[in-house]
Protein backbone atom coordinates (compact mmCIF):
# COMPACT_ATOMS: atom_id res chain seq x y z
CA UNK A 1 0.00 0.00 0.00
CA UNK A 2 2.64 2.40 1.05
CA UNK A 3 4.55 1.56 -2.67
CA UNK A 4 1.28 2.50 -4.44
CA UNK A 5 0.82 5.37 -2.63
CA UNK A 6 4.12 6.88 -3.59
CA UNK A 7 4.11 6.18 -6.76
CA UNK A 8 1.11 8.10 -6.83
CA UNK A 9 2.69 10.90 -4.68
CA UNK A 10 5.25 10.86 -6.98
CA UNK A 11 3.23 10.73 -10.31
CA UNK A 12 1.31 13.79 -8.89
CA UNK A 13 4.72 15.40 -7.97
CA UNK A 14 5.61 15.60 -11.88
CA UNK A 15 3.97 16.63 -14.76
CA UNK A 16 5.10 13.90 -16.95
CA UNK A 17 2.29 11.40 -17.58
CA UNK A 18 2.05 7.70 -16.17
CA UNK A 19 2.15 6.31 -19.50
CA UNK A 20 5.68 8.21 -20.26
CA UNK A 21 6.73 6.99 -16.85
CA UNK A 22 6.30 3.15 -18.22
CA UNK A 23 8.24 3.83 -21.19
CA UNK A 24 10.82 5.54 -19.09
CA UNK A 25 10.87 2.75 -16.03
CA UNK A 26 11.72 0.10 -19.37
CA UNK A 27 14.96 1.97 -20.03
CA UNK A 28 17.28 1.05 -17.14
CA UNK A 29 17.03 -2.70 -15.66
CA UNK A 30 15.54 -2.85 -12.06
CA UNK A 31 18.67 -4.15 -10.59
CA UNK A 32 20.93 -1.34 -12.38
CA UNK A 33 18.67 0.99 -11.00
CA UNK A 34 18.35 0.02 -7.57
CA UNK A 35 22.30 -0.02 -7.90
CA UNK A 36 21.94 3.66 -9.05
CA UNK A 37 19.04 5.01 -6.49
CA UNK A 38 21.87 3.64 -3.23
CA UNK A 39 24.70 5.14 -5.03
CA UNK A 40 23.06 8.41 -5.66
CA UNK A 41 21.35 8.28 -2.11
CA UNK A 42 24.73 7.37 -0.44
CA UNK A 43 26.85 10.05 -1.98
CA UNK A 44 24.45 13.05 -2.56
CA UNK A 45 21.36 12.56 0.00
CA UNK A 46 22.28 16.19 1.16
CA UNK A 47 22.78 17.32 -1.81
CA UNK A 48 19.15 17.79 -3.56
CA UNK A 49 18.15 16.89 -6.74
CA UNK A 50 20.82 18.25 -8.66
CA UNK A 51 23.85 17.15 -6.50
CA UNK A 52 22.35 13.33 -6.38
CA UNK A 53 21.65 13.50 -10.22
CA UNK A 54 25.39 14.78 -10.88
CA UNK A 55 26.70 11.52 -8.85
CA UNK A 56 24.54 9.54 -11.44
CA UNK A 57 25.78 11.25 -14.04
CA UNK A 58 29.87 10.48 -12.86
CA UNK A 59 28.20 6.43 -13.20
CA UNK A 60 26.47 6.76 -16.68
CA UNK A 61 29.97 8.48 -17.72
CA UNK A 62 32.09 5.45 -16.14
CA UNK A 63 29.98 2.90 -17.54
CA UNK A 64 30.19 1.32 -21.38
CA UNK A 65 28.33 -1.85 -21.23
CA UNK A 66 24.92 -0.37 -18.95
CA UNK A 67 26.54 -2.38 -16.35
CA UNK A 68 26.34 0.42 -13.43
CA UNK A 69 26.32 -1.83 -10.36
CA UNK A 70 29.58 -3.12 -11.66
CA UNK A 71 30.60 0.18 -11.97
CA UNK A 72 29.33 1.02 -8.69
CA UNK A 73 30.86 -1.56 -6.63
CA UNK A 74 34.51 -1.90 -8.37
CA UNK A 75 36.75 -1.81 -5.16
CA UNK A 76 37.04 1.90 -3.86
CA UNK A 77 35.45 3.56 -6.68
CA UNK A 78 32.71 4.83 -3.83
CA UNK A 79 33.93 4.85 -0.26
CA UNK A 80 30.12 4.01 0.77
CA UNK A 81 30.35 -0.02 -0.70
CA UNK A 82 33.33 -0.64 1.26
CA UNK A 83 30.66 -0.06 4.55
CA UNK A 84 27.55 -1.28 5.59
CA UNK A 85 24.66 0.47 3.64
CA UNK A 86 22.62 2.76 5.49
CA UNK A 87 18.58 2.34 5.16
CA UNK A 88 16.77 5.58 3.02
CA UNK A 89 12.94 5.56 3.79
CA UNK A 90 10.44 4.58 0.79
CA UNK A 91 10.27 8.60 -0.25
CA UNK A 92 13.85 9.19 -0.61
CA UNK A 93 13.98 5.88 -2.49
CA UNK A 94 11.56 6.81 -5.14
CA UNK A 95 12.20 9.99 -5.55
CA UNK A 96 15.55 9.36 -6.56
CA UNK A 97 14.66 6.52 -8.70
CA UNK A 98 12.33 8.80 -10.37
CA UNK A 99 14.90 11.69 -10.61
CA UNK A 100 17.12 9.10 -12.34
CA UNK A 101 14.59 7.97 -14.53
CA UNK A 102 13.80 11.38 -15.48
CA UNK A 103 17.40 12.20 -16.06
CA UNK A 104 18.56 9.40 -18.01
CA UNK A 105 15.53 10.17 -20.78
CA UNK A 106 16.11 13.74 -20.89
CA UNK A 107 19.80 14.34 -20.26
CA UNK A 108 19.36 18.10 -19.27
CA UNK A 109 18.51 18.73 -15.49
CA UNK A 110 22.26 19.24 -14.45
CA UNK A 111 24.89 22.29 -15.53
CA UNK A 112 26.20 21.78 -18.65
CA UNK A 113 29.89 22.49 -17.16
CA UNK A 114 29.86 19.09 -15.08
CA UNK A 115 28.22 17.09 -17.79
CA UNK A 116 31.40 14.98 -18.70
CA UNK A 117 32.89 14.42 -15.08
CA UNK A 118 33.58 10.94 -14.80
CA UNK A 119 35.12 11.41 -10.71
CA UNK A 120 34.25 13.71 -7.87
CA UNK A 121 35.07 13.70 -4.14
CA UNK A 122 33.98 15.82 -1.30
CA UNK A 123 35.20 19.06 -0.55
CA UNK A 124 36.50 18.12 2.57
CA UNK A 125 39.54 15.43 1.24
CA UNK A 126 41.95 15.94 -1.41
CA UNK A 127 42.53 12.54 -3.20
CA UNK A 128 45.87 12.17 -5.14
CA UNK A 129 44.14 11.43 -8.20
CA UNK A 130 42.69 14.52 -8.86
CA UNK A 131 45.77 15.92 -10.40
CA UNK A 132 45.59 13.56 -13.25
CA UNK A 133 42.31 15.29 -14.08
CA UNK A 134 40.80 17.78 -15.74
CA UNK A 135 38.58 19.99 -13.18
CA UNK A 136 35.03 20.96 -13.88
CA UNK A 137 33.74 22.32 -10.66
CA UNK A 138 32.08 22.04 -7.77
CA UNK A 139 28.28 21.54 -6.49
CA UNK A 140 27.29 21.70 -3.43
CA UNK A 141 30.14 19.58 -1.58
CA UNK A 142 31.48 17.67 -4.10
CA UNK A 143 33.95 18.53 -6.35
CA UNK A 144 33.76 17.59 -10.08
CA UNK A 145 36.64 16.21 -12.64
CA UNK A 146 37.01 14.54 -15.93
CA UNK A 147 39.80 12.32 -17.41
CA UNK A 148 42.66 13.88 -19.51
Amino acid sequence: MKVLLGILILMLWNPISYREDFKVLKSIEARQLNCLVKNALHEASGEGRIGRLLVTNVVFNRTSDGNYCKTIYEYKQFSWTLYEEKQFDLNSRLRAKYEILEYYNNNSAIPRHLKHATHFHATYVKPKWRKKMDYLGQWGNHHFYQER
